[in-house]
């Protein structure tokens, strides 16, 4: 997902990529991305515990 956005933001731009970009990025797409693995875990863990 995140070397996803990264992509997608390098295609639109020259820029070169630099520190400040690469973190300004991450804590774009960071929120979601946790978002979503909280998410698969908690399915696991669900199907594991027989839910």
């Amino acid at each position: 997902m995140m070397n996803d956005a990264l992509r997608k933001y390098l295609s639109g731009t020259e820029q070169p990529v630099t520190a400040e970009l690469l973190c300004q990025v991450l804590r774009q797409e960071m929120p979601a991305y946790l978002k979503e693995a909280a998410s698969q875990a908690a399915r696991t863990s669900n199907k594991r515990n027989g839910r």
